[in-house]
């Protein structure tokens, strides 16, 4: 989808109502006042039309699709146990043995990871079906508004059977699906939303919560519980909220006006502003509702036709039934229908895999319900299943049900993966955050794929169970390394297990006056909380000395040296030259002071274009942090040179070079008649071919000066000559006004009266449009030129495959089969051929013949943007 950045549309809004986005501080209650008249802009248009940039059309299920990276439960989150649609062929796409299942509420426990619903300990089979579609299904993508829903796949059946359908408080309730285990439905997603909240890194933020991050002047969705990941780089818990091109102007338009109406005029008592004002408003209302119009008129100029009947509209009430009169239920199909629940069985191919989707659209699901605390029974016990997050080395879990405080302690804590072939082993670390509310627990590993899940269980402990060993020291765990002015993966202080303290123990950490800051400043361990964490962010490169020292006289643990490291190296260079021709040096180079721990090799690349580089790879070093090497294309155009590396850092932006063939077109140029003058003979401007005029060709205003024109009873011609004959590469190049294209006339030809074999020959066809004859083969076009009409034409042979092209307004390239030259002795005829047949009617200027054919960019270089290119520009 095209897009914008929600920055240019507010500020556009700012700037509309008279204030300075660069230098004016707006207000909380003005940003809030324009992002909730934004957002019901964006809103309205959003469902005002079958936009095809968020209109989706795709398979669902009844239900959610089991897959076994999911956890299913007996009660789930809606109080009932979890129903799958299981497709035991999805990998070859087959609905065969496909059906509905239910976790058992009467079975052993809720189903272990990756059980699948074949196993009658904990599911059993559906009987029955309600066959809904949910809004929400877990891993698909969120429907806003459905538009239809058909028995079929509408892209391979045609037409696709519609079924009747409506929505209730389950989804979309879809009829007549008797037999069908999945459907398809077509519809809108829902709308974006914006807002004008900054992003604050210390602060939690939800699932669904909504950022503002200025730098990049895009709003962000949390898509799962996240504090101090960045939105515009962590994608694995936020997703960029996109703001349609298409709606850009309206929203801008419609935002203004609505401002306008809402605003204090308290303080305007002149009647003539206040009617200004209201002018305004109008104004820019009917402007918007101009623009949306504009849109949808060009969707229509393409030929999209509007199937979209928005809630509200009733058809075909008659003879159907009382469903039909219920507003925003639109009838689709035919048959008896059925209301009660059914039973599809599988059958046919499908096109639902079972991963979870990642597309625009999908926020995933809640996280999974926790086993609830069973009264009387002992101390409570609180337990749960969290995905770890891939690439991530903790993991954040939040209680269901907060403890009464925090000294409660695990009864379970393990890593478990039951999908992954070779999964790491990965086990639960030290927990660097210990709250009424949750955990930060650190992981032995990065996990290398979302299959990873904590199972954990804590407990409460009773009085007097606490430890009552003081403690006397305490530890600390550190990363060794990090990016200049990135907050560090964190630093860990800890109480040793089962110790105590009589008070809290304030510790401060410090860097020896590198430079860099902590955060916090300081942390605090208590018996409660017996373990705390803090980010190190180095303000320079190199080796720092960790140290953390005390207040309640325990013994601080060693220094440690964390290094602060290069993450990135930029790559610079020429963006343009010559093929077979060595580029000037593109550089690669860390960051100043930049420090990697150990050599880094770089690895320049084309993207499969051909080219060579020299050397193949360049190393960087912190002793030698910069490099170069040079490009050679092997061939015209655009290359992308990039740069990947083997030490783990951030790979630069590509670059762009573009190859080009210098142009000269003066070489092997055997004639060339500018047709500048105003009558008589038209000279030669390289070699000894003048043309003689018959008949009274006049000069008129052409493409580049004059051009020579006939009215069909004039035309010029030069004796045939070795010069003019072919044997191998030529190349004819010119451009023409078509006045008369309802009859068959020649441009120019080399050819005898009665016009085969010809040399070469151009010419206009009433239905064939442009013609290109050699020997006795017509190259056409395939469709005449509109009357009035200037085109440049370039047609040549190509010895390499002995074919014929032509080349029209440098946009299209015609080509024949193999033909055989011939050498006549016949004469060369401008506006007609030598002797005089079918004059030309129009004009004809600037025409070359050289024997070889041009390069793409010579032609292009002719065609000049469709201005031509004087002769007094060749070179050679």
């Amino acid at each position: 989808m095209r897009t914008v950045t929600f920055k240019s549309v507010f500020e556009s809004i700012l700037r509309q109502l008279g204030m300075d986005p660069r230098g004016d501080a707006v207000s909380t209650d003005a940003g809030l006042s324009i992002s909730d008249n934004l957002n019901d802009r964006v809103n309205t248009a959003w469902f005002a039309w079958e936009w095809p940039e968020w209109t989706i059309t795709e398979e669902r299920a009844f239900r959610q699709i089991w897959n076994n990276s999911r956890q299913f439960y007996q009660v789930a989150a809606d109080g009932e146990p979890d129903e799958v649609f299981y497709i035991p062929n999805v990998a070859t796409a087959s609905l065969v043995d496909a059906a509905y299942y239910r976790v058992k509420t009467n079975g052993s426990g809720d189903p272990p990871l990756g059980v699948p619903p074949t196993n009658t300990t904990y599911w059993e089979p559906m009987d029955t079906v309600d066959t809904y579609v949910a809004f929400d299904q877990a891993c698909r993508r969120r429907i806003g508004e459905v538009i239809d829903v058909f028995a079929n796949n509408p892209a391979t059946c045609k037409p696709p059977r519609q079924l009747p359908h409506r929505v209730n408080e389950n989804g979309i309730q879809v009829y007549e699906a008797g037999g069908l285990p999945t459907v398809f439905v077509r519809y809108l997603i829902p709308a974006e939303r914006f807002t004008t909240f900054p992003y604050i890194a210390s602060r939690t933020y939800l699932r669904g919560d909504m950022v503002y991050v200025a730098d990049q002047g895009e709003c962000y969705q949390a898509i799962v519980t996240a504090m101090g990941h960045d939105p515009a780089t962590e994608f694995t818990y936020w997703r960029r909220c996109l703001f349609p091109a298409v709606l850009a102007k309206y929203v801008q338009l419609g935002t203004y006006a609505d401002c306008l109406r809402e605003s204090n005029t308290s303080d305007e008592r002149d009647p003539v502003m206040l009617q200004i004002r209201g002018q305004n408003a109008g104004q820019a209302a009917s402007d918007a509702e101009d623009e949306i119009n504009r849109q949808i008129n060009r969707l229509q100029a393409q030929g999209q036709n509007f199937q979209y009947l928005p809630f509200g509209v009733v058809l075909n009430r008659g003879g159907r039934g009382a469903l039909c009169s219920v507003p925003g239920y639109v009838l689709q199909g035919g048959g008896a229908y059925n209301y009660g629940p059914i039973a599809p069985t599988g059958s046919g191919v499908t096109t639902i895999d079972d991963r979870c989707e990642t597309e625009w659209g999908y926020i995933p699901p809640p996280p999974p319900p926790v086993t609830p605390d069973v009264p009387g029974e002992g101390l409570d016990v609180e337990s749960g299943i969290t995905a770890l997050v891939a690439g991530q080395a903790y993991i954040d879990v939040v209680f269901l049900v907060p403890q009464d405080d925090a000294n409660w302690i695990f009864v379970e804590c393990g890593v478990v993966n039951t999908s992954d072939s070779s999964p790491l082993n990965i086990v639960p670390g030290i927990v660097t955050s210990k709250t009424t509310t949750g955990f930060r627990l650190q992981l032995s590993g990065l996990p290398d794929t979302a299959n990873y899940y904590l199972h954990w269980a804590i407990s409460e402990v009773s009085a007097g169970t606490g430890p009552t060993t003081p403690a006397t020291s305490y530890s600390l765990s550190a990363p060794t390394s990090g990016g200049i002015g990135l907050p560090s993966t964190p630093f860990a202080v800890q109480l040793p297990v089962d110790t105590s303290v009589p008070t809290p123990v304030t510790v401060t950490p410090s860097d020896g006056g590198g430079g860099g800051t902590f955060t916090p400043a300081s942390v605090t361990l208590t018996t409660a909380t017996p373990s705390a964490s803090f980010t190190y962010t180095p303000a320079s490169y190199g080796a720092k000395t960790i140290s953390v020292t005390n207040d309640g006289g325990l013994t601080d643990p060693g220094d440690r040296t964390f290094t602060c490291v290069a993450t990135t190296y930029t790559l610079t260079g020429p963006s343009t030259g010559s093929p077979g021709v060595p580029s000037t040096n593109f550089t690669v180079a860390l960051p100043a002071g930049g420090v990697v721990p150990a050599t880094v090799t770089v690895m320049p690349g084309d993207g499969g274009g051909g080219g060579t580089f020299t050397p193949t790879t360049v190393n960087l070093t912190t002793a030698a942090p910069s490099a170069t090497f040079t490009y050679t294309p092997a061939s015209t155009g655009a290359k992308t040179i990039s740069a990947t590396n083997n030490g783990g850092l951030a790979n630069p932006a590509p670059l762009t070079y573009t190859a080009t063939s210098p142009v000269h077109l003066l070489n092997t140029l055997i004639s060339y008649w500018k047709l500048d003058e105003a009558s008589g003979t038209r000279a030669d401007s390289v070699g000894t071919n003048n043309m003689i005029d018959t008949g009274g060709v006049t000069g008129v205003a052409a493409k580049i000066n004059n051009g020579a024109f006939s009215s069909g009873a004039s035309f010029l011609s030069c004796a045939g000559n070795p010069t003019l004959q072919v044997t191998s590469d030529f190349t004819v190049s010119c451009w023409v006004r078509v006045d008369d294209p309802a009859t068959l006339r020649i441009i120019l030809a080399k050819a005898p009266a009665a016009l085969a074999p010809a040399d070469y020959m151009l010419r206009h066809h009433p239905t064939l449009g442009f013609i290109f004859t050699v020997n006795a083969t017509n190259l056409t076009v395939g469709a005449p030129a509109v009357a009035m009409s200037i085109h440049h034409l370039v047609a040549w042979y190509d010895s390499s495959d002995t074919f014929i092209r032509l080349r029209v307004d440098d946009a299209t390239t015609y080509v024949s089969g193999s033909i055989a030259l011939v050498q006549g002795t016949d004469p060369l005829g401008l506006l007609s051929s030598g002797f005089g047949t079918s004059d030309w009617v129009g004009w004809i200027d600037e025409v070359g013949f050289w024997k070889r054919k041009l390069a793409a960019e010579e032609i292009t270089a002719l065609y000049n943007g469709g201005a031509g290119l004087p002769f007094s520009s060749f070179t050679s």
